[in-house]
């Protein structure tokens, strides 16, 4: 996280880092929802977030039931309308569930300590996302550490 940010104070990104300690110390909810949760918001914090409210091509907004692809390079996602036309190894497909999750996580809406349905799925998604954006297109070992705990 650091890595990505300024050398100067900033104190909105240590009030989040904070926050998210604190809801993982309180031990409320799935815990890997809450790491995936509070991870998003740091990303965002850092000025990286996704654009997950409108196609990057056509600007058309999905339904949360639209099956659309997550351009992790182009940091959006990509409706049906468009996806067909659009090539490359960036592109993940996501499910209306997978979908409707990531447009939650990204858009900070808290899932209220339940569990996600596609944490795996959802995990993946942000390690290669961070991966582009924030690592020099390397995944960091916290994401391996988590795979080995979490499955």
């Amino acid at each position: 996280v650091f890595r990505c940010s300024s050398s100067a104070p900033d104190p909105a990104l240590f009030t989040q880092l904070g926050w998210g300690l604190d809801r993982l110390l309180e031990g409320v909810g799935d815990t890997e929802t809450v790491i995936l949760e509070e991870m998003w918001n740091l990303v965002a914090c850092l000025g990286f977030g996704p654009n997950v409210g409108s196609c990057s091509e056509c600007g058309h907004v999905p339904g949360l039931e639209e099956r659309v692809k997550f351009d992790v390079s182009g940091g959006a996602i990509i409706c049906s309308r468009c996806h067909p036309k659009m090539k490359g190894t960036s592109m993940h497909p996501l499910t209306a569930g997978e979908f409707a999750e990531l447009a939650a996580m990204v858009s900070n809406n808290s899932s209220g300590g339940r569990k996600l349905s596609t944490t795996r799925r959802q995990r993946h998604l942000l390690r290669d996302f961070v991966a582009y954006h924030m690592a020099e297109h390397r995944p960091l070992n916290s994401f391996r550490f988590l795979d080995e705990r979490l499955g």
